[in-house]
C-alpha cells in the first residue's frame, strides 16, 4: 500500500490521475514522492510501494501516518498532492520592482509567522475600521493556540494581535473562515470549518461577536453535530430561501460514505432559524447523488438576475481504485451550476449553461462582473499540475445565465499554482481588476495582478507589485488608507520559519501623489466617503464617511439605469466619522450607486446587492 495506517487497516485511497502536459512522466527511481497539502507547500519526501510517477491527488482519512526518512509522520485528513521527486519546479522571479504599490508590512503588522489558511476583513467592533481575521492551518500537535487569528486596526492604521483577549481558547485549526452575521444582531460572527488529525477532531465552529468585538464558541448549541468522521472542509454563507437570515451552504468531508460510496465531499444546506441557530438540511435541496461529482470548492452568485442565490461548484476528478490500484469508479471534473429553483430547492442545469470543461480539477473560483454588463461573470482557476489547454478561464454570463468561454480575455502565459483569486477596483477606472496569490509546488513566486480594459480583457501587470517571493495562500482586496482605492493583503504560510510565512500588506499608491510616512493617522481631515462593507451584502450594508465640519448630509441610492430609488437625509451632523445603514431588502439583487452629498461637496460608489 501507498500508506500505512496506525491502526494495521489498509486504506482505500482516490487518486486523481494526472497527466503533466499530457506526458507521462519516467524516471530509474521509482521509490521516492514528494507529498504537498492543499496550499501547496511541501511537507516531506517519502518512500512508497508503489511508483509516483505522474501527480496524483489524495483524499487522506484521519490520523494517516506516512514513512519518511524512517519516522512516521501524521497528516490530517483533506486533500493532498502527491507528485515524482523529480518533477521540475518552474522558476518565475522576473517581476520587476517599480512604483505601483508599496509594501508597507513592517509599519503596520505583526511582524510573526503564521500558518495562514483563509483570510477575511470586517468591522468587528463598529468603530469603522476594517479588522482582520484569519484560520491557521498545520498539522495539528494536541496543544498548540491554532484559534482564528483577530487583528484589530487602530486609528492609525496599526494592526494589534488581540487574539487572547477576543477569542475563546477554543484551538480550530482550518482551511476556511466566513465572516457574517449568523444570528442576525448586526455584529459580525466568525464561522470557521472543521479538522481532524486524529488526534484533534472538531465538526466546525461558530464564534458569536457581543457587539464590540468578542466572542464566545457557540459551537455546540448553534451549529449540527456530527461523528469524528465528517466535519465542514470548505462553506459559504447565503440567504437560500430568502427568509432574510444567512444559511451556509457547506461542502461536508465525510468518511461515512469512504467505505460504501464514491462520494466523501458532497454539499448540504445548514438553514438558519433566524437566531442563528443551524438545522441540517432533510429535505435533499442539493441533490448530487446521482450526478458523481468530485465536489471541492463553492462560491455562491445570481446566475440568472432572479434575486435568488444559486451555487457554482469547483470539482476535481477523482478516479477511485481499489487496494490493487484497480479503478471502479470516478467522480467527475466538470464544474457545476445549481440553480435555486426557490425557497432552497436547486436543480443541476450544468448541462446546458457550463461550457464543457477544459481543466480536469478546477482549484479555485472567482465570481464578479467583469464586462460591466449587470450580470455575474466566472473566473476559473484550474491546478496548476492538471492536463488542460487554459488553466485559468473566464465564463461570460449572457445575460440569463449561461455561460461561455470567453478565449482572449485573459494573458495566455497566465499559469501557475493560484490558491486564491479576488476580483477588485485596483487603478483609477471602475472596472474590476484581478489579483492572484500564486506559488509553485513546495516553492515561494510572486503574485499576479491583471488590470481590466473595461471590456473585461485583462492584461498582466505584475509589474506594478513590489518584488516580494512569498508563500500566498489567500488574499483580501480593502481599503485601509481610506484613499478611495483597494489595498491588499497577502495570508502567507511559510514552509520553515522565516522563509515567506510572514503575513504582507501592499498600500495601492495608483491614485497617490505621496505615501503615507510610518506612523501616520489614516484618517483624514477632508471630506471622505468610504465603500460600503459589506459588498455585495444582503440586504442591509454599512456607508461609513468623514465629516471635517458639521454640515446637513442627504444619501441617495440609484440603480443601474440611473433612477434614484432611495433618499436619506440627515441634519446637522457633527464633524468627525459616521456610519449610516441602508437596507435594500425591497429591491432586487443588482448593482447600485450611492452618493452621499455634505453640503456642497458630494461623492458617489458602486455596490451590489446580492440575495
Amino acid at each position: 500500500m501507498l500508506i500505512q495506517a496506525k491502526v494495521n487497516k489498509l486504506l482505500l485511497i482516490i487518486i486523481i490521475c494526472l497527466s503533466l502536459l499530457g506526458t507521462s512522466l519516467a524516471h530509474e527511481d521509482y521509490q521516492s514522492a514528494n507529498i504537498y497539502d492543499i496550499r501547496g507547500i511541501f511537507i516531506d519526501a517519502i518512500k512508497v510501494s508503489n511508483a509516483v510517477d505522474e501527480i496524483q491527488i489524495r483524499a487522506i482519512q484521519p490520523a494517516t501516518y506516512i514513512t519518511t526518512k524512517g519516522d512516521e509522520i501524521s497528516l490530517a485528513a483533506g486533500v493532498y498532492y502527491f507528485a515524482p521527486s523529480f518533477l521540475d519546479i518552474v522558476d518565475n522571479n522576473t517581476i520587476l520592482n517599480e512604483f505601483g504599490f508599496l509594501d508597507v508590512t513592517n509599519t503596520y503588522l505583526p511582524l510573526d509567522e503564521w500558518e495562514a489558511g483563509d483570510v477575511e476583513t470586517a468591522d468587528l467592533n463598529d468603530d469603522g475600521l476594517l479588522d482582520i481575521v484569519f484560520s491557521l492551518y498545520a498539522l495539528y500537535d494536541g496543544y498548540s493556540d491554532y484559534r482564528p487569528r483577530v487583528w484589530m486596526q487602530t486609528p492609525e492604521g496599526n494592526y494589534i494581535d488581540e487574539t487572547d483577549s477576543r477569542m475563546p481558547p477554543t484551538s480550530t485549526p482550518c482551511y476556511d473562515i466566513e465572516l457574517f452575521d449568523a444570528n442576525s444582531d448586526q455584529h459580525v460572527d466568525i464561522f470557521a470549518t472543521g479538522y481532524h488529525s486524529g488526534i484533534y477532531y472538531l465538526s466546525s465552529a461558530l464564534f458569536i461577536n457581543d457587539g464590540i468585538g468578542h466572542f464566545s464558541d457557540e459551537s455546540e448549541n448553534r451549529l449540527p453535530q456530527y461523528t469524528n468522521s465528517s466535519w465542514a472542509y470548505f462553506a459559504e454563507p447565503a440567504d437560500v430561501n430568502n427568509d432574510q437570515s444567512i444559511d451556509l451552504i457547506i461542502n461536508l468531508f465525510d468518511f461515512n460514505l469512504f467505505w460504501i460510496d464514491s462520494m466523501i465531499i458532497y454539499p448540504v444546506v445548514w438553514l438558519n432559524d433566524g437566531n442563528g441557530i443551524f438545522i441540517e438540511d432533510t429535505l435533499n435541496r442539493i441533490p448530487y447523488q446521482d450526478e458523481h461529482y468530485g465536489f471541492f470548492e463553492l462560491a455562491v452568485t445570481d446566475i440568472n438576475s432572479d434575486s435568488l442565490v444559486d451555487i457554482i461548484f469547483a470539482n476535481m476528478e477523482m478516479i477511485w481504485t481499489d487496494d490493487l490500484g484497480n479503478p471502479y469508479d470516478t467522480l467527475s471534473g466538470q464544474n457545476a451550476c445549481y440553480r435555486n429553483t426557490g425557497l432552497g430547492f436547486f436543480v443541476d442545469e450544468t448541462e446546458e449553461r457550463m461550457p464543457l470543461q477544459d481543466s480536469h480539477h478546477t482549484r479555485d473560483l472567482a465570481i464578479c462582473d467583469i464586462d460591466s454588463d449587470g450580470d455575474e461573470d466566472i473566473l476559473e482557476v484550474g491546478f496548476y499540475l492538471s492536463e488542460f489547454e487554459r488553466e485559468v478561464r473566464l465564463l461570460i454570463n449572457d445575460d440569463d445565465g449561461y455561460y461561455d468561454v470567453c478565449p482572449d480575455c485573459l494573458p495566455d502565459s497566465l499559469e501557475g499554482w493560484f490558491n486564491d483569486s479576488k476580483f477588485g477596483l485596483l487603478n483609477d477606472d471602475l472596472y474590476p481588476d484581478l489579483f492572484m496569490t500564486k506559488v509553485m509546488p513546495g516553492e515561494r513566486d510572486y503574485d499576479v495582478l491583471l488590470i481590466n480594459n473595461g471590456e473585461g480583457v485583462f492584461s498582466d501587470n505584475s509589474y506594478l507589485l513590489p518584488e516580494v517571493l512569498d508563500f500566498s495562500v489567500s488574499c483580501v482586496l480593502f481599503d485601509h488608507q481610506f484613499d478611495d482605492d483597494n489595498d491588499i493583503f497577502i495570508a502567507n504560510s511559510g514552509p520553515i520559519v522565516n522563509d515567506s510565512g510572514q503575513n504582507v500588506l501592499y498600500h495601492n499608491t495608483l491614485n497617490d501623489s505621496t505615501s503615507i510616512s510610518e506612523g501616520s493617522n489614516l484618517l483624514p481631515d477632508a471630506f471622505c466617503l468610504f465603500q460600503n462593507y459589506p459588498n455585495p451584502f444582503n440586504p442591509i450594508t454599512k456607508i461609513n464617511f468623514i465629516l471635517p465640519m458639521p454640515a446637513d448630509v442627504k444619501l441617495e441610492v440609484f440603480n443601474l439605469v440611473g433612477q434614484k430609488i432611495s433618499t436619506i437625509k440627515y441634519n446637522n451632523l457633527e464633524s468627525g466619522k459616521h456610519s449610516l445603514e441602508w437596507n435594500g431588502s425591497d429591491f432586487s439583487s443588482g448593482i447600485y450607486f450611492y452618493r452621499l452629498q455634505a453640503g456642497d461637496i458630494a461623492e458617489s460608489k458602486r455596490m451590489i446587492l446580492l440575495k
